[in-house]
């Protein structure tokens, strides 16, 4: 998995990742909570095989998470682990990593 992590003027840390494909969508946390398991345990994937975004671009791993997440919230296919991104305080210029753990 390919990702860049840098800073965006406001000084907030943002990712970008390569996904595979989507999967599936959540329309609200209600949906979310009745039919995930079944949705990933579906479509063959795990929590470390795949990643749910919320419409605004948050990461959701968590119910607290998904709890203020904005939906749709869609899961993507990824072809590594979740991964946490490390940049260095006021770096300006973006990191470019593969396969970070």
């Amino acid at each position: 998995m390919t990702t860049t992590a840098y800073r965006d003027k406001a000084g907030r840390l943002r990712v970008r990742i390569q996904v595979i494909e989507e999967l599936f969508h959540f329309i609200s946390m209600e949906d979310w909570i009745q039919s995930a398991q079944l949705r990933f345990r579906n479509h063959g994937h795990t929590a470390t095989t795949a990643v749910c975004v919320d419409r605004h671009g948050m990461v959701c791993v968590r119910g607290k998470q998904f709890k203020v997440a904005s939906y749709p919230v869609r899961v993507y296919a990824v072809d590594e682990p979740p991964f946490k991104p490390q940049v260095m305080i006021g770096q300006q210029e973006p990191v470019e990593s593969e396969g970070l753990a």
